[in-house]
């Protein structure tokens, strides 16, 4: 599948989305990236292939998914699926900063077919640079931004997820009518879309269009040279694939550096993890992901990835790991 004609035709933006690295530890904490076995489509800029791989993605230690994996990874029959993280509620820490000067958008309600999401985050931590290395753990280019029904909350719908609802005021739809009906059994079901039921984490929200970003997935040589497909880099166990400045030229990482420390580091009144930010330019977002596919050995994973063995699940709400 290629981009549809109309999308060729306008500009590609592509935007980077901050993400913790190491996970919270004990009840009400954050996911971060962890590492995860799993059987995937290798694509190389000459070679496909199917192979065992480990590659970093959400979660709270190897093989082990919160409550929903966002971005999922873990997605079949789908590409990757971008469903609650940060663009589930109104709020300006998690509006984007956009080239054009917006500040009052939702990721979800940004982006179009073909637009380029980029998760990672970048070293030293915190509020100050300069920054010396960037890693990425998902690249996710955008096929569709899918509508996800909801309903005004009233006293006779109250959510099940055991005290910890916030009732906000509206309840979100039946999960598989956004995964398709009859797939209630599949990974993107199991690993993300779930937690939207009334026993879920994210059984509700404030937003009455909601909006779900799924990822486009073409495991072929001359889509990933395009980068018009998603793609996830291979890792180690301890580490996702990381870039310097040694692997980009100057003027490349002079404007990631810039992006990062300008823009995307927290400020006062700011997200503690960092601004959602446009990349001011599109080919500087393209020549960060053909330096971390070059990170990656050349070869990359091309969602849906599949769990080889078993994945474990931890309740952030309590804290617990379940079985």
């Amino acid at each position: 599948m290629t981009l549809p004609a109309e999308a060729e035709h306008l500009p590609r933006r592509a935007f980077f989305f901050p993400h913790a690295l190491q996970p919270g530890r004990g009840a009400g904490t954050p996911p971060g990236r962890v590492p995860f076995d799993v059987d995937a489509t290798l694509v190389s800029l000459t070679e496909v292939k199917t192979d065992h791989a480990i590659v970093f993605a959400d979660g709270y230690g190897q093989n082990v998914v919160g409550s929903n994996q966002d971005p999922c990874v873990l997605s079949a029959p789908f590409g990757p699926l971008h469903s609650f993280c940060r663009i589930n509620k109104r709020a300006r820490n998690h509006y984007v900063r956009e080239s054009s000067g917006r500040h009052d958008r939702l990721l979800s309600h940004c982006v179009a077919t073909g637009d380029v999401i980029i998760y990672g985050k970048y070293d030293p931590k915190g509020g100050r640079g300069p920054t010396t290395q960037v890693w990425v753990d998902t690249v996710l280019v955008v096929d569709e931004v899918l509508p996800w029904a909801t309903t005004r909350r009233t006293s006779r719908s109250p959510c099940n997820n055991r005290g910890h609802c916030r009732a906000r005021r509206y309840l979100i739809g039946d999960p598989t009518t956004v995964a398709g009906r009859g797939l209630e059994n599949s990974d993107a079901y199991r690993y993300n879309l779930s937690d939207a039921t009334s026993a879920g984490i994210h059984c509700c929200t404030n937003l009455e269009h909601y909006r779900v970003i799924v990822g486009r997935t073409q495991p072929t040589s001359s889509a990933l040279a395009d980068l018009s497909t998603s793609f996830v880099p291979r890792a180690t166990r301890i580490a996702p694939a990381t870039v310097t400045a040694l692997d980009v030229g100057k003027m490349v990482w002079d404007d990631l550096q810039g992006m990062i420390d300008g823009l995307i580091r927290p400020v006062p009144n700011g997200p503690k993890g960092g601004w959602i930010v446009e990349f001011p330019r599109f080919a500087t977002a393209k020549a960060l992901c053909e330096a971390i596919i070059q990170k990656s050995g050349g070869l990359v994973a091309v969602p849906p990835l599949r769990p080889r063995g078993q994945v474990r699940r931890w309740d952030p709400a309590t804290g617990r790991m379940e079985s």
